[in-house]
């Protein structure tokens, strides 16, 4: 199936990678595709990880706020105002990223 990635080019999407599974909340399935409403994440040419929806043929760089309630929300915890000394944590995965994981 070829579709455009973020990028503009044409790039083949096969089957998902095993490591989506990572991705899911705690006590989901894989199979489990009416929580993800339509999404898979995909991999890009040069290796960047972006949201693809088949039935919309929308692809796009950031999480779909209709995925929040699967992946979660990141927040920054702990940071001044310029966002130093911070750190961002997703309650509902149980991770935590020195680095803005959004981007």
């Amino acid at each position: 199936q070829d579709c455009m990635t973020p990028s503009g080019t044409d790039y083949f999407i096969g089957s998902q990678s095993h490591a989506d599974s990572s991705l899911l909340p705690p006590g989901s399935k894989a199979g489990d595709n009416d929580l993800w409403r339509g999404w898979t994440i995909q991999t890009s040419q040069d290796g960047k990880l972006f949201y693809h929806h088949s039935e919309s043929s929308t692809s796009q760089w950031l999480m779909p706020l209709e995925l929040e309630p699967v992946l979660g929300e990141w927040k920054l915890v702990g940071s001044g105002e310029e966002g130093e000394d911070g750190y961002w944590r997703n309650e509902l995965l149980g991770v935590s990223s020195w680095k803005d994981p959004r981007r």
